[in-house]
């Protein structure tokens, strides 16, 4: 899912995925863009789905799949592509963390 604040004035494509929170709160999608990006200097894209509901992109399971990560949480790193990056933490304020998507 990504914030439609970093996607403010691209035209999004139509979906009727629905998205709830871990309580089963719904979470409003106002459809999905396609965004290449680079992790760490490898080029990756994904299709996300758009909302104003939340305040941090999040990347799903079958993004990590696709994308061949491997998350070590002992290390605090993740591989991504066969390249190692390391996680960064920083404090954050309480927000949506957990999402369910039903296709």
């Amino acid at each position: 899912m990504l914030p439609r604040r970093f996607v403010r004035h691209t035209p999004l494509s139509f979906t009727d995925v629905k998205v709830y929170a871990a309580n089963g709160t719904t979470i409003p999608v106002l459809g999905t863009v396609t965004v290449n990006f680079e992790v760490a200097g490898v080029p990756v894209y994904c299709r996300f789905l758009v909302s104003d509901a939340i305040d941090e992109p999040m990347l799903d399971i079958d993004w990590l799949v696709a994308n061949d990560c491997a998350w070590d949480f002992v290390l605090g790193t993740i591989k991504i592509a066969g390249k190692e990056v390391a996680v960064v933490n920083r404090p954050r304020r309480p927000a949506t963390r957990r999402v369910l998507k039903i296709i």
